[in-house]
């Protein structure tokens, strides 16, 4: 097999190289195991470098990366580094919010938006991460009456970009007049705080800790407040897809970089290599029909529906294909080869991420008994 070709191709760090061409270039300059240092700071590369921006539309400061340029780009950041694609995943999920805001608000806001967005501001993400009831954004903290703003108080935890963040953004619900709004808090204001909270080695330089909120005081300036009803759910549900998508799109970046270790091994063949590797491309290729259904403008429950049995069939293959994948590469290359005992314990952490079975369980037996099913008999 033409090695060289092959991950060029299934890597999708070219797409990288694309839209990001410096920080490309640095990460496949660092290599995997210092790129995943902590001390590295590959999320500071990315800010450096444009990340911050590759999802925001044109209009509003940003890159204008579309949803299948997005997952692409992703694919490439987990294969370079599967901390950075996490995290970046949920920076990208609050810009978002940031986007969907800018729809309905007054100019003042846009100007507050596209000014934070061309400045690359980094967002640490306060929404939750993705219900199956499709929100994201849905508010999980309350915010009281203060003089000039309001005060909030609770906890993100985990949280993504913890140390790099510029500020965090969240969802809240106004005890006084029940609306929704989006919250902006600076890093650094009083009552804000960071716990320690990931510990282990496995995508640490995601900077997953604990932001907690004691009294924080925000202006009215930073609270963008939402007057549009929302009936059918379109907005929140544009957000539960994203995240799917990339988020998962970043693990199969990290599982290309380990299944191309086997490309060299003796007696491997082109046909160990399709066999071992199928249920991760078989679940890419799908996740690509999806993004394309998602940028013509599809939101609905069948879209969420297809990308629920895509993540579910993705999370149950994962952990054997990994596994056979680590056999077949041998004890010796494990032994010698940090990165493969290192990716197979990042890849570990996808089943980690909402929404649970039983919540998918739920809403894809409901989905599919709403529909019309005729049997035609021969």
């Amino acid at each position: 097999m033409d090695r060289s070709r092959l991950e060029a191709r299934l890597s999708y760090v070219p797409a990288v190289s694309r839209h990001l061409p410096e920080l490309g270039g640095k990460l496949e300059a660092l290599g995997l195991m210092a790129a995943e240092d902590p001390a590295t700071g590959v999320v500071e590369l990315w800010k450096e470098h444009d990340g911050p921006r590759l999802t925001a539309p044109t209009d509003l400061g940003g890159l204008g990366a579309t949803c299948v340029e997005t997952v692409e780009l992703q694919r490439g950041i987990g294969y370079l580094s599967p901390s950075l694609a996490a995290a970046s995943t949920m920076h990208y999920l609050s810009v978002a919010g940031l986007a969907d805001f800018a729809k309905t608000t007054d100019e003042e806001t846009v100007g507050l938006i596209k000014s934070l967005i061309e400045n690359r501001t980094v967002f640490a993400s306060g929404f939750s991460e993705g219900t199956i009831s499709g929100s994201v954004f849905r508010p999980t903290m309350a915010a009281t009456p203060a003089d000039g703003g309001y005060t909030v108080t609770g906890r993100k935890k985990p949280c993504s970009l913890a140390e790099s963040m510029d500020c965090v953004m969240a969802s809240v619900l106004l005890d006084d007049t029940k609306q929704r709004a989006i919250m902006l808090i600076w890093n650094g204001s009083p009552g804000l705080s960071v716990t320690p909270l990931w510990t282990s080695s496995p995508l640490s330089a995601a900077q997953t800790n604990e932001v907690i909120f004691q009294d924080v005081f925000v202006p009215n300036e930073l609270m963008m407040v939402s007057d549009i009803e929302d009936p059918d759910g379109r907005n929140e549900k544009s957000g539960y897809v994203l995240f799917g998508l990339i988020i998962t799109a970043g693990y199969v970046g990290a599982a290309t970089r380990l299944a191309l270790k086997l490309v060299d091994r003796p007696g491997f063949t082109e046909a160990d290599f399709v066999e071992l590797f199928s249920p991760v491309e078989g679940v890419w290729r799908a996740m690509q029909m999806i993004a394309e259904r998602y940028d013509a403008g599809d939101r609905s429950d069948a879209l969420f529906a297809d990308l629920l049995w895509v993540r579910l069939g993705l999370r149950d293959q994962l952990q054997t294909c990994v596994a056979r994948m680590v056999s077949r590469v041998g004890g010796v290359a494990f032994a010698t080869d940090p990165e493969i005992a290192y990716l197979s314990s990042c890849i570990s952490a996808y089943s980690f991420h909402p929404p649970t079975l039983r919540e998918s369980g739920t809403f894809l037996l409901d989905h599919e008994l709403r529909g019309e099913i005729t049997l035609t008999a021969e």
